[in-house]
C-alpha cells in the first residue's frame, strides 16, 4: 500500500472528533481498518474522497465499540449502493478473536 489516510484519533471519549480508523491504499483499491464509533464514518469517507465502491476489504482489529460500531454503517452503505448497482464485487469484513459471536449477540 501506498498511502495512509487517518479518519480518526486514537480516543474512545472524544466529542470534537472521530475514533480510531483508518484506510490504506494503493491508489486502486481501499483497505478499511477499524470504522469508528458510528455513523460518522460515511460523512468521513465523502470529506476524505474514498470512493467506497473501491473498498472491497476491512479489518476489525478488536471488539471495543469505538472501532467496530462504524461497520455497521459502512456495509449498510456498501448493500445500498449494491442494490443500486452502483458497487461490483464483494465486500470482506476479517476480524480477529471472537468476533462472530459478539456481531451475532448484537446484530442477530
Amino acid at each position: 500500500m501506498d498511502r495512509l489516510l487517518v479518519f480518526g484519533t486514537g480516543n474512545a471519549t472524544v466529542t470534537e472528533c472521530y475514533n480510531t480508523c483508518f484506510s490504506l491504499t494503493d491508489g486502486k483499491e481501499f483497505l478499511l481498518v477499524d470504522a469508528g464509533g458510528g455513523n460518522g464514518i460515511l460523512g468521513i469517507l465523502k470529506y476524505m474522497k474514498v470512493p467506497v465502491e473501491r473498498m472491497h476489504h476491512a479489518f476489525l482489529s478488536h471488539r471495543h465499540t469505538d472501532h467496530m460500531l462504524g461497520m455497521v454503517w459502512v456495509i449498510r452503505l456498501i448493500g445500498t449502493m449494491m442494490t443500486q448497482d452502483r458497487y461490483e464485487g464483494t465486500f470482506t469484513v476479517t476480524a480477529t478473536g471472537n468476533w462472530r459471536r459478539t456481531w451475532n449477540a448484537w446484530y442477530a
